[in-house]
Order: C-alpha cells, then sequence, then structure tokens
C-alpha cells in the first residue's frame, strides 16, 4: 500500500525579493550552503534575533519532514485567476519534479540524522 495522497492547492501569489523566495525552499539552499545567509536574511526582514529565526526556520524544515509523509497532488487551478492556464503536461512535470526533491531531501535529512548520532 501506497503513502496517502493529499493535494496542494495554490491559493494566493505574492511578489518576493529573491532571497525571500529563496527562503521558501530553504532546505535546498541548506544543502547548497546558503543556509547562513537565508538566516541572516530572515532575520533582518522580520526584525527578530539570528537565534530567532534559525528556530523558525528549523520548525519549517520539521514541518517539512512531517508532511513528506504524504504522496502530493498539485492543483495550480488558482493560476486561471491571473490569466494563466496550466495544462496537464505541466503537472505531470511538477510532479516527477516534487517527487526527485523529496527524495533528496529525505536522503540528506537521514544522513544529517546518522552524523549527529
Amino acid at each position: 500500500m501506497g503513502r496517502p495522497t493529499c493535494v496542494q492547492i495554490l491559493s494566493s501569489v505574492a511578489m518576493l525579493c529573491e532571497d525571500c523566495h529563496r527562503l521558501q525552499h530553504f532546505g535546498i539552499n541548506r544543502i547548497n550552503g546558503h543556509a547562513e545567509e537565508m538566516v541572516a536574511h530572515l532575520a533582518e526582514v522580520r526584525g527578530c534575533t539570528v537565534e530567532e529565526a534559525q528556530s523558525l526556520c528549523d520548525q519549517r524544515e520539521t514541518m517539512f519532514l512531517q508532511l513528506s509523509a504524504f504522496e502530493w497532488d498539485l492543483d495550480l487551478t488558482g493560476l486561471a485567476e491571473f490569466g494563466i492556464q496550466v495544462g496537464p503536461e505541466v503537472l505531470g512535470m511538477e510532479r516527477r519534479r516534487r517527487k526527485a526533491e523529496n527524495q533528496v531531501r529525505k536522503s540528506v535529512s537521514y544522513f544529517n540524522y546518522l552524523s549527529q548520532g
């Protein structure tokens, strides 16, 4: 039996600076060695300490790991509100990309877990 499938629904679109966008993908930026600069940017934008920003990033990573227990479909129909139509071929590519990213993140997280012991 496979993992349960959930649907992630695009509910809004927001303009972000490049660094804030990179914060949305913190895990991959951590893997690529950009964690410190991402945490510093978050602290600056939120007006908090680096320690508080790191705690927020840690909480997000924990949530990501919990949500990774599920298979996810992506509903981009909300883009129609902005005049953007997404065809099934795009959705298929997105699913494959997300599945590959999840595998990489899980492998890295597991490696980090083993390294701490």
